[in-house]
């Protein structure tokens, strides 16, 4: 991984380390995020895995304003990162903890 590929990984862990905190204390049942990418195919292979304690507590949190909250905020994050997509619905992933 070359350094500026280290710097963008550790700015994305920063504000994703702050939106967990925040969403764990605001929504039952989120759990925790993480994510991943490969920086030869960045920002395209940027994968953000959100993680939560039931379907039931997952459906809540897609159904109420917790789901677009957390679009705007990734979205603005990034952007000041100049790292846009179409649509970052793409680069999320749902799943419940087994």
């Amino acid at each position: 991984m070359r350094k500026s590929d280290k710097k963008t990984d550790n700015q994305i862990r920063l504000f994703l380390t702050d939106i967990c905190e925040d969403f764990m204390k605001a929504f039952d049942g989120f759990l925790w995020l993480t994510h991943e990418a490969d920086y030869d195919n960045f920002p395209q292979s940027l994968r953000m895995t959100f993680v939560f304690a039931s379907q039931a507590s997952l459906d809540s949190f897609v159904a109420s304003d917790g789901y677009p909250q957390l679009i705007a905020k990734l979205e603005k994050q990034l952007s000041q990162m100049k790292i846009r997509f179409k649509r970052i619905q793409d680069q999320m992933v749902f799943t419940v903890e087994q």
